[in-house]
């Protein structure tokens, strides 16, 4: 058996050798994802439902006294799970991208006033 092709000595029939290794095979599956985001955002709520409490501690704070606060968040912003139905894609990368935030789920939303 003769060497060929600039291969080191002894490497050409080596399958450990990195050249000889065969390429890895990919198969789409299924993962359930849970994801936690953070973000401080500022919303406008109606000053009926907001009362500044003072706290030795604290100093004055602003207390929510709505229905929810978490209703007021959703329908003043466009979270991730809804940002698809207003962004377009003109390239491959951003009609990946568009198709990655579909699909997903708030499973907790908590929102307090800092």
């Amino acid at each position: 058996m003769t060497e060929s092709g600039y291969y080191p000595s002894g490497a050409e029939f080596d399958p450990s050798a990195p050249f000889n290794e065969e390429e890895p095979q990919y198969r789409s599956v299924e993962v359930d994802v849970t994801l936690t985001l953070h973000k401080k955002i500022n919303i406008d709520i109606s000053e009926n439902y907001l009362r500044e409490e003072f706290d030795k501690k604290k100093g004055t704070t602003l207390e929510y006294y709505g229905d929810d606060l978490n209703e007021e968040v959703c329908s003043n912003v466009v979270l991730p799970n809804k940002a698809y139905h207003y962004i377009q894609g003109n390239t491959n990368k951003g009609r990946k991208a568009i198709q990655d935030l579909k699909d997903w789920e708030i499973e907790d939303i908590n929102s307090e006033i800092i």
